[in-house]
């Protein structure tokens, strides 16, 4: 999302009071804030999703996902960022980031602790592997019959 989506999207959520401009750190700042808890929240939702009932209605997955986030986070409270979720949900660049935090190992995730941030993570350090280019494909082809 570049930076100025999140300032409109952190405008409707969170209007700034009259006359008082955000800096591109705060909207970035807040915005890691959102996306961790939002993030856990849709690992609660696939779980409630994954154990649906017959019979069971939309409010009553969210309300069963609320309660596993509530369980699985209790020192943050209720899900507060339901507004955010709502709008994250449809838009197919946050799949894709969920997808790729499905597949990083949590040991590659960095955590940075600042006092007034709190803790956030980056990708940015899964690279994925490249394949090889048409030269060295066929370089490499090429000393393998010689090897033969």
């Amino acid at each position: 999302m570049t930076n100025t989506g999140m300032k409109l999207l952190l405008s409707t959520i969170v209007p700034p009071p009259q006359n008082r401009e955000r800096l591109v750190k705060q909207v970035k700042d807040r915005f890691g804030r959102i996306k961790k808890r939002v993030a856990w929240f849709c690992g609660s939702y696939k779980e409630a999703s994954a154990l649906y009932a017959s019979g069971e209605s939309d409010a009553d997955l969210k309300k069963r996902a609320m309660q596993t986030y509530e369980a699985d986070h209790p020192e943050d409270g209720p899900f507060m960022f339901e507004h955010c979720w709502v709008v994250l949900k449809e838009k197919p660049k946050w799949d894709a980031y969920l997808e790729r935090l499905e597949y990083v190992e949590p040991d590659k995730r960095k955590f940075s602790v600042d006092d007034e941030v709190g803790q956030r993570f980056t990708l940015d350090d899964d690279k994925e592997e490249r394949p090889p280019g048409g030269k060295t494909a066929k370089g490499n082809e090429k000393q393998r019959t010689k090897v033969v």
